[in-house]
């Protein structure tokens, strides 16, 4: 599937063959998938990368600045395999889990986390870092409380104080991206936006 992309960004001018090549070379020494490997190497922007993977899959592209996964959604997948796979599950729909992908070819996660989730699963293309973002706000912060509050046994031992910080803090971060949501219209990013920023 990787190999599809390639040749895609190639015939559409977007890269080189010999760009490609050297893609190709630095994936298999380094076991990334080819979408990180063109990010890595600046070979094209994360805008436009994004824009052709979505034309070539006939898939949406979520900003997930603009996106709370609500807390049930996040539980169906255990964080290890969110980093593992660099997903976010955003949503849930009857059997079917939304779920923000960097590479949406990657059929061995999807199968994985279909399994795991006992849902089927449908994905939607998220950029790289947004992802890796996302996974900090939301997995980390909320495993930092977990993992404090099952040490300490409770608020009184680690403070009140500090407990309320950490409790504020995450807060905070999710209203700052109710915000955003309300103030730019909602996640789904028109494509044009990204050739104005790579036009910039």
């Amino acid at each position: 599937m990787e190999e599809k992309l390639g040749v895609y960004l190639v015939k559409n001018g977007i890269l080189t063959e010999e760009q490609l090549r050297k893609a190709i070379q630095e994936k298999r020494e380094t076991g990334q998938r080819l979408v990180s490997v063109l990010n890595t190497l600046e070979m094209i922007s994360e805008g436009k990368l994004l824009a052709q993977l979505s034309n070539l899959y006939g898939m949406e592209v979520v900003d997930l600045d603009y996106i709370i996964p609500p807390k049930e959604v996040l539980d169906l997948i255990p964080a290890q395999k969110a980093y593992h796979y660099e997903v976010l599950p955003i949503n849930r729909k009857g059997r079917y889990l939304e779920l923000a992908m960097v590479d949406p070819t990657d059929i061995s996660a999807i199968e994985d986390l279909r399994f795991i989730t006992g849902m089927e699963i449908n994905p939607v293309l998220a950029a790289e870092s947004s992802i890796r973002e996302a996974l900090d706000r939301y997995y980390t912060m909320e495993r930092t409380l977990a993992e404090v509050k099952a040490e300490t046994g409770s608020a009184k031992e680690l403070g009140i104080e500090d407990m309320e910080l950490l409790e504020t803090e995450y807060e905070e971060e999710i209203e700052e991206t109710k915000l955003r949501a309300d103030a730019e219209g909602g996640p789904v990013i028109r494509l044009v936006n990204f050739y104005i920023a790579d036009a910039g």
